[in-house]
């Protein structure tokens, strides 16, 4: 939520945000950078926070934009349906299928509503879920995968450490330690 005070006006037509999942994710980052406080993190989180006001701001632009499409509403709800079963096999293919629009052009209006691409938005949902389960469960890590839609472990831990900079199993041990 926005925070505002009287007597001063909203900066914005929407108070309610919801950050894309790359910003959750470099918010996850900076709260990280600034409780472990390692050499030169005042410099990563003031990167860090840029990058999150930029991608809000982006974010915002694109919402105005995307408001202007009648397919907005049914893109929404189609949004709402990966994220609560981002493991299923979901393509650009299928989901252009089910708003009943060629690829290209529901690739376009996707990247409107969501400020990404759908493939790169189903990886961040994925990757959000995975770094949940590894967190959180003592699961094996080829389940964790399967479960978030990676059935190939090797596949998941190479998509999972480009991602996080290290695999699996070191980011649930480091996760235990913090």
């Amino acid at each position: 939520f926005e925070a505002v005070t009287a007597p001063f006006m909203p900066l914005s037509q929407e108070p309610i945000y919801s950050p894309p999942p790359d910003c959750v994710h470099a918010m996850e980052q900076l709260v990280h950078e600034f409780t472990m406080r390692p050499a030169g993190y005042e410099w990563v989180c003031r990167g860090l926070l840029l990058g999150i006001l930029t991608s809000l701001l982006r974010m915002q632009n694109s919402r105005n934009a995307a408001k202007s499409s009648v397919h907005t509403e049914r893109i929404r709800a189609l949004i709402e349906e990966v994220e609560e079963r981002s493991a299923e096999r979901w393509t650009n293919k299928s989901m252009a299928a089910t708003m009943n629009m060629h690829e290209d052009h529901f690739a376009k209006l996707f990247r409107e509503v969501t400020g990404m691409p759908p493939g790169e938005y189903l990886r961040s949902i994925r990757h959000r879920e995975a770094r949940k389960l590894l967190r959180e469960t003592d699961w094996p890590i080829e389940r964790v995968g399967d479960l978030v839609g990676y059935p190939d472990i090797h596949y998941f831990s190479r998509v999972f450490t480009a991602n996080e900079g290290i695999s699996p199993r070191a980011y649930r041990k480091l996760s235990r330690i913090l």
